[in-house]
């Protein structure tokens, strides 16, 4: 049966091979070189036994010393051991010894060992000699073959790996009497990882290689003979780093490395495609295309590439410049041309049974020697040398790599996804220069093995990407000379991205002196819109992203910059979400320019100072808008509105008021939230930006940083001459009490400076000298800024800013402002926790929200109001209050009111014409009564009350409803004016009566004053139905004979008329803003003016809407210039409501256009009209101009 089985697989093969050479012309170069075993062993045949295992043997001639040997049966899966040779007894008597010296043609095929141990006896292996061994996984051949066949291990699926005996019959790696392996000799052998190529090689044939998938490499020899590699030789391998293309190659056939798509392709440099016998200049495209159009890349390599013969490396002798990216003069560390060798690839595993490793441990030796002893110091680690990849698991077991000395280069991706590497030793480079792109690369899930980076000091490079996500670094150590000098000149995109991503402040950066925008323009090759050779962005010295969600860093120092550095810049997002970061300190002589999110944080970041001597120099004057800057509307310090920003020497002033133009240097992000007490939307808050303060001045023999104390180890100040300010608070004071003391170093504290105690302090109590000589309280000097406006606990909040002779300061919750302040910034005092707030009669101004939302809100009871009090004591030139609201000093504008305060029903001043930005937002009023004098409502300013029901009064003098074009005026001391135009929108364009859920009534249609609704002003107010005060809307019918009442309406009647209802109408209003009534889902229908010339987007946008009656005619897109926003009364696109257009003579009627619905005013019969009934036609212009011929005696005429 075996024989049978057999003699058809010969068969089969045999047919194949026939229709594979019948469809390729023939070419004229040699084809295999033949073994020839069948003929050469003819002479008769005999079967034997060994050991149960059954063979045939075939004699090369009547002595019978040598024969071939084929297996016949016995030794089923294990191990087989051919023997060397059989003993017989002749004819004679006498003993005969039979040398095994070949395999037989298909000898072994089909055999199902799992090993088959031949004798080193052999010379020669027949074709198909182990065809379809699909248990078979090593082999070992013998030391005297020199050609393995056709077919030899075609499909042993099963084989791993193949080795060599030397004279001894020992394995090796090495071989050099191999000639030629012939066509499909290892075919289908799909998991053969390892084949060394023997140095002797002259020939492989057609498809010998052909699928084996699991190859990854692949290294022709560099012998002195000529060699030949055939079609297909290396087709759908899984071919990726390896395959050398040497100078001896006399010809090269098609498709060689066919469907290999992952292929780098190594030539040696004197090897010229375009040229060399056998070559085109199509090289790719016909030589070695992947099949699909997409071909296979290839690297001129330094010189030739090799085996080390006693480790694993695989390695090239070079002698050209090293780096090939940058130009000799700066980076030639091979100037002499001496050979050095450059690691390409790396064979072994990480175990203790290879010579290099020792359990993960890689020591990377200083020189490696070749065959003939010469031995080449190691100054490059090429691409990928050691990187673990999905078909090669090296790198994932390394745990520790010793570099040479003499390294120079860490090419790109040579350690990229070594997930286990748990130190990298620097310590013996002296000459190491650049660290490549994705050199020390770890997928997402990253590294969680490396805590530390100590980089040499001989270091110039370290490029994009190279220790990406490397998350358990807690340090990053940059080294300089032994004379001092450092010699790092730029980061990379990326370059450090992630490191240390869950460590929490564990190191402070200090960036070498040595850092230099200019490296990247003085030495790429080709540079291309500030890219570099791989296409990556360069050209800054920290590049963008370089260090993004660095978690461990928890300060930066930047230095003064040697000598020999030009400039220094930060790159985009360099340091993004380095949330652990408190302090900044960009002390560079050569400092000058910061890029878009630079510092983009998580509200960590207190103290950034900025030397600004170089922007001097260079004379920038926009340097706060050009060089220091945001990109669109991202920002360089977004989300450190807490930080203190310290300017040396020189102080760019923005071209309107002499201040660093905030929005351009510091805009939060676009569509981001910017409320601070989670009951607001507004556009833009100085909570968000850092606060400027400029210490280039020596005072009292001080400069710059050297100027910034702490106090009691609790806050920063800043040292004038003659006074002290509060700069920044010590982050999160648990439960703290500050004391802030009359004066520091003999010297009154003034001034509480901008943010100094804002933001996570958990700072609770402020105490303050009874003889202070405190005069001004900068913009959110005591803001809390709540991270869970749930919370009740109000431990982030202050209980009281009293004098420090208090005993019952825990208790009293009282905000106590002392006589010596004149000046209350912006949003001062906001979010916190007091019961009553006392003005003293000698303060002047008071920013915008100082003292609101004083109030939690809580998951179960919706507005916790806490401020009960607002007083003004004495008699104060600039505020007056009620005891439950503070107002400018005529009343006529009120600011703020006491959220807390007994009375829910709110009655305003006679004199009152301003209701301030944010006056109510978040209170828990019931309701509101107003009078003839208000005139303006400002952004926010009952935003988000949720018992507010009605809105009472006299409305008559109403103008402005957060509408953007309003005549704003402020009073005299109240800080209702921003500080840029951004700022401005906020104030004035916003939500005044926006997501009042309880409201239900508010009579606009006797606002007959009212201009302008602005955005939203009363977006989400749901139950909203009556907005005529009761009035009734009677509509009528008419169908050319009769007038019939239809309904009588008021809920859910918006008429934006405003006016009295006399005949003619009156009204002002020109504008309605963007979502203004939108989510008012009561409203069934509108009347809008003939004034009307802009209504915003989505003004309208409630899904109960019914008819709208326009004042306006048909064909006019509104009564004046203006337009209707889109979808402005869709609620979606199944939204059913109609737009009526108004007729008032028949030439208002467009008899072309019978889809337009009409209506007109109910006319008496003596001819008056009452604006109070609506007649309405439907779209039948017909009965349109009949009703109005009936009435109008000029128009029945003209009919």
């Amino acid at each position: 049966m075996n024989k049978i089985k057999k003699i058809l697989t010969v068969v089969l093969v045999f047919i194949t091979c026939l229709i594979s050479l019948a469809s390729v012309v023939k070419n004229t170069y040699a084809s295999n070189i033949e073994n020839n075993v069948s003929s050469s062993y003819s002479y008769s045949n005999a079967v034997v036994e060994d050991n149960g295992v059954s063979y045939t043997l075939y004699y090369t001639n009547e002595n019978k010393k040598e024969a071939a040997i084929s297996y016949n049966s016995g030794g089923e899966n294990t191990v087989i051991n051919v023997p060397e040779a059989f003993t017989s007894v002749n004819a004679t008597g006498g003993t005969l010894t039979t040398i095994i010296t070949a395999i037989y043609e298909s000898g072994f095929a089909n055999c199902t060992a799992t090993k088959i141990n031949l004798p080193n006896t052999i010379k020669q292996i027949g074709k198909q000699a182990f065809l379809s061994c699909t248990n078979l996984v090593t082999f070992a051949i013998p030391y005297q073959v020199k050609v393995i066949d056709v077919a030899t291990f075609m499909n042993c699926t099963a084989l791993t790996d193949i080795s060599y005996m030397n004279e001894n019959g020992d394995s090796t790696k090495i071989n050099n009497t191999i000639t030629a392996i012939n066509e499909n000799a290892f075919t289908g052998c799909r998991r053969l990882s390892s084949f060394t190529m023997p140095n002797t090689l002259t020939y492989i044939g057609r498809s010998a290689f052909k699928g084996c998938v699991y190859l990854t490499r692949v290294i022709l020899p560099s012998a002195s003979s000529e060699l030949e590699v055939d079609d297909y030789a290396f087709a759908n391998c899984n071919l990726m780093i390896m395959a050398y293309v040497p100078n001896n190659i006399k010809r090269f056939g098609e498709y060689v490395f066919n469907g290999n798509v992952r292929l780098t392709i190594y030539l040696s440099r004197s090897t010229n495609p375009s040229t060399k016998d056998g070559y085109t200049s199509a090289w790719n495209k016909t030589y070695v295309s992947t099949g699909s159009n997409s071909y296979i890349p290839y690297k001129l390599n330094y010189g030739r590439v090799d085996l080390t013969p006693t480790n694993n490396f695989i390695y090239s002798i070079a002698t050209k410049p090293i780096m090939d990216n940058f130009e000799v003069y700066t980076l030639d560390a091979n100037k002499d041309n001496s050979e050095y060798a450059v690691l390409v690839s790396y064979l072994g595993s990480m175990d203790s049974s290879e010579d290099e490793v020792n359990d993960g441990v890689l020591t990377i030796p200083e020189y490696v020697v070749d065959f003939e002893g010469n031995k080449y110091p190691v100054k490059v680690i090429e691409e990928g040398c050691f990187s673990a990849t999905a078909t090669n698991k090296t790198g994932t077991d390394l745990k520790k790599v010793s570099l040479p000395e003499q390294l120079v280069k860490i090419g790109r991706k040579a350690f990229f996804e070594t997930v286990n590497l748990a130190d990298i030793d620097f310590s013996r480079c002296t000459q190491l220069k650049e660290i490549s792109t994705d050199a020390f690369k770890t997928n997402t899930k990253g590294n969680f093995a490396l805590t530390s980076l100590n980089f040499p000091a001989s270091l110039e490079i370290i490029d994009g990407w190279a220790f990406e996500n490397l998350k358990a670094v807690k340090s990053i150590t940059f080294n300089a000379d032994s004379n001092g000098v450092y010699h790092l000149k730029a980061i990379g995109n990326s370059a450090f991205n992630n490191v240390g991503y869950n460590c929490k402040g564990t190191f402070n950066l200090v960036l070498p002196p040595s850092l230099d925008d200019e490296f990247y323009n003085r030495n790429i090759y080709n540079r291309t819109a500030d890219q570099n050779a791989y296409g990556f962005y360069c050209g800054k010295a920290i590049e963008r992203s370089a260090f993004s969600n660095c978690k461990a860093i928890k300060s930066i120092t930047l230095n003064e910059s040697q000598s020999d550095v030009t400039s220094i810049s930060i790159g985009c997002s360099a340091f993004y979400k380095c949330d652990s970061i408190v302090t900044v300190n960009l002390n560079s002589n050569k400092f000058y320019r910061i890029y878009a999110n630079a510092f983009y944080d998580d509200w960590s970041i207190k103290q950034i100072y900025i030397n600004t001597t170089y922007l001097e120099q260079k004379g920038e004057e926009n340097a706060w808008g050009k060089n220091i800057y945001n990109s669109g509307s991202s920002s360089v310090f977004g989300n450190n509105s807490y930080a203190t920003v310290y300017l040396s020497g020189y102080y760019p002033k923005s071209s309107t008021n002499n201040e660093p133009p905030y929005y351009t240097w510091d805009s939060e992000i676009a569509g981001a939230n910017y409320s601070e007490n989670s009951f607001t939307t507004t556009s833009l808050r100085r909570a968000t930006l850092p606060v400027y303060t400029n210490v280039g001045k020596t005072v009292n023999g001080k400069t710059g940083m050297e100027r910034v104390k702490t106090y009691s180890n609790q806050y920063d100040y800043l040292e004038y001459s003659d006074h002290i300010v509060i700069t920044n608070a010590i982050e999160k004071l648990q439960r703290a009490v500050i004391n802030i003391p009359a004066t520091i170093n003999d010297l009154p504290v003034t001034e509480i400076g901008p943010s100094a105690f804002g933001g996570y302090r958990y700072v609770n109590y402020i105490l303050y000298d009874e003889n202070t000589k405190l005069k001004k309280i900068g913009d959110y000097a005591f803001f809390c800024r709540w991270d869970d406006y749930n919370d009740s606990s109000f431990n982030r909040s202050i209980y009281c800013f009293m004098p420090a002779t208090s005993t019952t300061y825990k208790t009293d919750r009282a905000c106590i402002i002392p006589e010596t302040i004149t000046s209350i910034g912006e949003y001062a005092f906001m979010n916190n926790y007091f019961n009553s707030v006392s003005i003293p009669s000698t303060t002047t101004y008071i920013g915008t929200n100082a003292f609101n939302s004083n109030a939690k809100r809580n998951l179960n009871n919706g507005i916790m109001s806490t401020l009960s009090s607002i007083s003004v004591n004495g008699n104060s030139a600039y505020f007056a209050s009620d005891g439950d609201n503070l107002y400018s000093k005529n009343y006529d504008f009120l600011f703020y009111h006491a959220k807390g305060a007994a009375n829910k029903d709110v009655v305003l001043n006679a004199n009152t014409k301003t209701i301030g930005f944010e006056a109510f937002n978040g209170s828990d009023i019931t309701s509101v009564t107003i009078n003839s004098s208000l005139q303006t409502i400002n952004s926010y300013a009952f935003n988000r009350n949720p018992k507010l029901t009605s809105v009472k009064g006299d409305l008559s003098g109403l103008k402005y409803i957060n509408y953007a074009y309003a005549e704003n005026t402020t009073s005299t001391g109240l800080g209702q004016k921003p500080y840029n135009g951004k700022f401005d929108t906020a104030l004035y364009s916003y939500g005044a009566f926006e997501n009042c859920s309880a409201l239900t009534s508010i009579n606009l249609k006797s606002a007959t004053s009212l201009v302008g609704i602005g955005n939203r002003a009363f977006v989400g107010c749901s139950n909203l139905n009556d907005y005529t005060g009761g009035n009734q809307i009677e509509v009528y019918t008419y169908d050319g004979t009769t007038l019939v009442l239809k309904e009588t309406i008021s809920n859910g009647v918006l008429d934006l008329r405003c006016d009295n209802g006399g005949s003619e109408s009156t009204g002002n209003l020109v504008s309605i803003g963007v979502s203004a009534f939108a989510q008012n889902f009561k409203i069934r229908n509108i009347i809008l003016p003939n004034s009307i010339k802009t209504i915003g987007d989505e003004a309208f946008l409630t899904n109960n809407l019914g008819t709208i009656y326009c004042e306006w005619k048909t064909g006019s897109n509104t009564a004046g210039t203006g337009s209707i926003g889109s979808k402005a009364f869709n609620y979606n696109s199944n939204s059913v409501h109609t737009l009526v257009y108004f007729v008032n003579s028949r030439t208002d009627v467009d008899s072309t256009n019978n889809n337009i619905n009409y209506w007109t005013y109910y006319i008496n019969d003596d001819k008056t009209v009452d604006r109070n009934k609506i007649v309405t036609f439907g779209t039948n212009g017909d009965v349109a101009k009949a009703y109005i011929c009936l009435l109008y005696t000029s128009d029945a005429a003209d009919d």
